[in-house]
């Protein structure tokens, strides 16, 4: 008894350092780490010979196991073993072993373990699919799509691989990618501006949209009716340029998510998200439930290998291979071939004030006091970060109290898309000659970056023309370095008759 255990510690010792048999290496995958490029072990070996593989459960069994036990899988003649055929059980952490043979003689292989993942698809709600996008690629040979999202979407990664994934998949298909990836930006940010980074482009077949980590890490400023409103918005708006565009909805990652599943509760901007998407019949992919679900299982851990919501190349690896499985598996081979496309026509508003007539307006069309002048290429003074489109850029500017600015529209809701640094004031606002009421502009981030931020000034307006004045309050938040405005746009849910 006393020797099987120090024979087990003794083995387990040998696992945690990674090590093999002297005619063995780069054994993939390494101990404990989950096994995928389509679930094939491979290694390396520095004698020709033959291979026995020894796969189970059970570490006992296998490290006593020979050719007549259950955990025998055969013999291979190359440095490889296709586990598909064996249907090994997802989520579950299996024992290998690999013994060479060389002319008759069998060298014991030392054993290494791996995690068999969970499938991906338990993660994604197909609905209506991809239907129109299929056909567009594969009968058109033309496709445009869109990445509509923040620095998870701006930065290369993921984006890349499902990129390079449809042009192999389609290889006769010429495809115009658009990235509308911003960093700091959510869902209202991108409602409005939309029009401007992505519709503009021409008619998108595909949009990909993601906001559920800026929106649930930007703070109170994008409450759950502002989420509804604004992704409700952007289905309603690209719907309307083009009722064919296929839509899917990708929910990604952050600490506040993986700490909700861990308590079986569903992060509140999911919910939100995932609610458009249900009404809307949109397809979505839940990565955080994945990502948490992964880590709970062992498959890899959230310091060392995603490293944070930026996510490590192994972390974009998880999201892009997640990404394509799902489009691979809504266009499995031969499943829309004969398909038609599909226009379902758009169901009852969830909000009757979502944002699907949102727009950006320019900053010339205010009417300024002397106290606010247009800076035609801004750039800060200080050593402070900044966004693309935020800088060297006309920006609207006051650091004068009492000075008012007035913009006319016509719409349900008016806001300003400010740089908001570590100088960022106090403005003050009023719609229609109502009362005046305060909005700091100064944010989380503003220390550090002249931060791109949207506020909704007046999001529940009636119908019609309006009259938005702005003026900077003498008050200031206690973070603040002083009381300054720097507006890049306005925007407006509405009509642009006026403009």
């Amino acid at each position: 008894m006393y020797v099987k255990i120090i024979f087990l510690l003794l083995l387990t010792v040998i696992m945690s350092k990674g090590q093999s048999a002297d005619n063995l290496s780069d054994i993939y995958p390494q101990n404990n780490k989950p096994l995928y490029k389509e679930s094939i072990l491979t290694w390396k070996s520095t004698k020709i010979g033959s291979y026995h593989i020894y796969i189970s459960e059970n570490l006992e069994e296998l490290t006593h196991a020979n050719i007549k036990s259950p955990s025998y899988r055969g013999v291979v003649k190359k440095p490889f073993y296709n586990t598909a055929a064996l249907n090994l059980k997802k989520g579950v952490k299996y024992y290998w072993r690999i013994d060479t043979e060389i002319n008759s003689q069998i060298m014991l292989g030392n054993v290494n373990s791996f995690i068999n993942p969970i499938s991906s698809s338990n993660y994604h709600t197909v609905r209506n699919g991809l239907r129109n996008s299929f056909l567009q690629f594969n009968t058109l040979k033309f496709g445009r799509v869109a990445f509509l999202g923040g620095s998870i979407t701006y930065n290369g990664g993921w984006r890349d691989s499902v990129m390079k994934y449809l042009t192999k998949r389609f290889p006769k298909t010429t495809f115009e990618f658009i990235n509308a990836g911003v960093p700091s930006m959510g869902s209202t940010p991108a409602a409005f501006r939309l029009e401007k980074d992505v519709l503009s482009k021409g008619k998108i077949d595909l949009l990909i949209e993601e906001a559920a980590v800026n929106d649930g890490t930007n703070g109170n400023n994008f409450s759950k009716v502002e989420q509804i409103r604004a992704m409700e918005g952007i289905v309603r708006h690209t719907k309307k340029t083009n009722p064919l565009v296929d839509i899917v909805f990708l929910y990604f990652v952050d600490p506040g998510k993986i700490d909700s599943y861990k308590k079986n509760v569903i992060p509140d901007v999911i919910l939100n998200h995932d609610f458009v998407a249900n009404t809307y019949q949109i397809p979505s992919i839940n990565l955080a439930k994945e990502v948490t679900d992964r880590i709970n299982i062992g498959e890899f851990d959230w310091k060392n290998d995603f490293i944070n919501l930026h996510p490590s190349p192994f972390g974009q690896g998880v999201y892009a291979r997640s990404i394509i499985d799902f489009l691979e598996t809504t266009w499995g081979e031969g499943k829309l071939m004969n398909a038609k496309t599909m226009s379902p026509l758009l169901p009852a508003k969830i909000d009757s004030l979502c944002y699907e007539s949102g727009y950006l307006v320019d900053i010339d069309h205010a009417e300024l006091s002397e106290g606010w002048s247009i800076n035609p290429a801004w750039k800060p003074k200080d050593d402070k970060g900044t966004r693309e489109d935020y800088v060297n850029v006309p920006m609207l500017i006051t650091e004068t109290p009492e000075e008012i600015l007035t913009f006319k529209f016509t719409g349900r809701a008016v806001g300003i898309s400010t740089a908001s640094g570590s100088d960022a004031g106090i403005i003050l606002s009023s719609v229609d000659n109502g009362p005046w009421k305060p909005t700091d502009l100064f944010t989380n981030w503003s220390k550090s970056t002249h931060l791109p931020w949207y506020f909704t000034l007046y999001p529940d307006l009636a119908k019609g023309n309006h009259v938005l004045k702005l003026k900077m309050s003498s008050n200031k938040n206690s973070k603040s370095d002083g009381n300054v405005a720097r507006i890049r746009y306005f925007y407006v849910s509405g009509s642009k008759d006026s403009e």
